[in-house]
């Protein structure tokens, strides 16, 4: 478990599964710390439980140690929903829209410039636009 998947999350993602580990149920965040103990050992829970209030008002910013090790367990803890939410989060950069994908380019034809090499320009844009966009989203955690 050395490898960094924090920072491999998008912001958008990172921001959402931190907030929703921090607001977790009391029941359920003592089984989640106590997991974290399993895994990283008993100082690891034991701050983890010291410092939750501070997390969770902002007062105190966890390490990026701390986060990677936050997030790794942290889906097993989700409702379905903030679930489908993460994914969503992860998938949103990987997935094109016209936006952007297309910048919402307009096409402008030039009435003092010839028009067949206009019509090639748009033609080229439009059919770039509409080109199937081959994305890879990474790996989403074990367990998860």
């Amino acid at each position: 478990m050395n490898d960094n998947v924090f920072y491999r999350l998008p912001r958008d993602a990172q921001r959402f599964v931190l907030d929703a580990v921090f607001n977790l149920p009391s029941y359920k965040w003592y089984q989640y710390t106590a997991e974290l103990g399993r895994y990283f050992g008993p100082d690891t829970e034991r701050y983890a439980n010291e410092t939750h209030l501070y997390w969770k008002n902002g007062s105190v910013v966890p390490a990026t140690k701390t986060k990677e090790r936050l997030i790794r367990i942290a889906p097993k803890y989700l409702e379905t929903s903030q679930k489908i939410k993460l994914v969503e989060l992860i998938a949103k950069p990987y997935i094109s829209s016209m936006y952007l994908s297309y910048g919402q380019e307009d096409i402008r034809f030039l009435v003092t410039e010839p028009l067949e090499p206009q019509l090639q320009t748009a033609q080229n844009k439009i059919a770039q636009f509409l080109r199937p966009q081959t994305a890879r989203m990474p790996e989403l955690p074990l367990g998860f």
